[in-house]
């Protein structure tokens, strides 16, 4: 299969006489009968009194709301609106919060607001992320830190997965021992100090750390010292023993810095990572060739898009695909062969993905959503879309391709 890699820079459009494509923001495109979102038509909405909100990923005619290509199922576009203007997934309307377009399920509009980060409130829960933490007191509730929360009666941890998931573990604080919920300090790292003990969270254990002798303090990360000594704690589950000296650390130079945008520690004789010394060179100048390919990767163009014959792919290219498909009046073809049941009145291409250097291309009409030239079963046609080359999404489900092949009629 040829490849054709079209750089950002080319300002790419689909015109007829009588149709012509034009960009209304960033992904969103429209011709004189649809509206499409990166190519991928939305099915319902009217070109008429289409409008993109502010410059989020939401949109609304006179009669839906969308985010992105789904169309939010409820939600009322005449008191439809965004409600942070730090993080525009969120929104509201007179009856419902939403993150990108999903309902938050218990918050109430009314007074939903921002807290820190990720950390959200109404007059009753907290939220991270759309999910609500357990037992959460609206009002005593405060952020600690990175990924931790407090309020009254527990402490609460934020785990994120590989794939984009969270986890919230819940820790209660009367369980622990911890009596006096307004001496407990958070340090960071999940470090904390209570009544001048210190402790780590260890999942869901706040474990007592004993330290070489009682003129120990804490620095940061992981390292301690007393007036001779600089300690490094080695955190492994259930154990709280592994407590290593760092060898010929000066005492009186040892701190944290920033190098080149490089959080570190260093003395005045070299850097140091774990209980060991590194080169400073070396770690600064991986995080400034990190920065250069982040920067490269930024520079997004948009195009008007209303043929689904482009795929935006890691804010660096559009890939037109030279595809297998190809269709009459009476049926779609895949690599010469009829794909049975495919009706080519309503068969569109919806983009491709790519692993271990095979591609593989999805495709809709009006009754399935198709990998190849296979079916893919329990699929909501209307709302599919591809994430990335590992994740696909409907309406209803987010899946990755190894569990979406699973779906595949033989």
């Amino acid at each position: 299969m040829n490849i054709l890699l079209v750089p950002t820079m080319l300002v790419l459009a689909n015109e007829s006489p009588n149709n012509k494509c034009e960009l209304i923001y960033k992904n969103f495109s429209q011709d004189d009968s649809n509206v499409y979102y990166r190519g991928h038509k939305l099915y319902s909405a009217d070109p008429k009194n289409f409008k993109v909100i502010g410059e989020s990923q939401y949109s609304l005619d006179s009669n839906s709301v969308y985010y992105e290509i789904f169309r939010i199922v409820g939600a009322d576009p005449l008191t439809f609106e965004l409600l942070d203007p730090n993080d525009d997934r969120y929104a509201k309307d007179a009856t419902r919060v939403y993150l990108a377009g999903k309902v938050i399920e218990g918050a109430n509009p009314k007074y939903f607001k921002h807290i820190q980060g990720s950390f959200y409130k109404d007059d009753r829960y907290v939220f991270y992320v759309g999910e609500q933490l357990e037992d959460s007191d609206a009002e005593s509730f405060f952020v600690l830190g990175s990924g931790f929360g407090q309020d009254t009666n527990n402490l609460y941890q934020i785990f994120h997965g590989m794939h984009g998931g969270i986890s919230i573990q819940k820790i209660n604080l009367q369980n622990q021992g911890i009596t006096s919920v307004k001496d407990l300090i958070y340090l960071e790292y999940g470090y904390f100090k209570y009544l001048g003990e210190y402790y780590y969270l260890d999942y869901d254990l706040l474990i007592h750390l004993k330290l070489p002798n009682i003129q120990t303090k804490y620095i940061a990360g992981n390292y301690f010292r007393d007036d001779s000594t600089i300690y490094y704690h080695e955190r492994k589950s259930g154990n709280n023993k592994y407590i290593f000296t760092i060898m010929d650390a000066d005492i009186d130079t040892f701190q944290r810095v920033e190098m080149d945008g490089v959080s570190l520690f260093k003395d005045s004789q070299g850097c140091y990572k774990g209980d060991g010394r590194v080169n400073c060179d070396t770690v600064t100048e991986h995080k400034a060739s990190l920065s250069v390919s982040n920067r490269q990767a930024s520079g997004q163009q948009y195009l008007a898009n209303c043929d689904n014959k482009f795929l935006w792919y890691q804010n660096q290219f559009y890939f037109l695909f030279d595809s297998k498909i190809s269709l009459d009046d009476k049926h779609v073809y895949y690599d010469g062969k009829v794909l049975k049941g495919a009706d080519p009145l309503t068969f569109e291409y919806i983009g491709a993905n790519h692993s271990h250097r095979t591609y593989h291309e999805y495709f809709r009409d009006k009754n399935n959503v198709y990998l190849n030239d296979k079916v893919i079963k329990s699929i909501d046609v209307e709302t599919f879309v591809l994430l990335s080359d590992l994740r696909v999404r409907d309406r209803y489900q987010i899946l990755l391709r190894s569990t979406l092949e699973k779906l595949i009629e033989n």
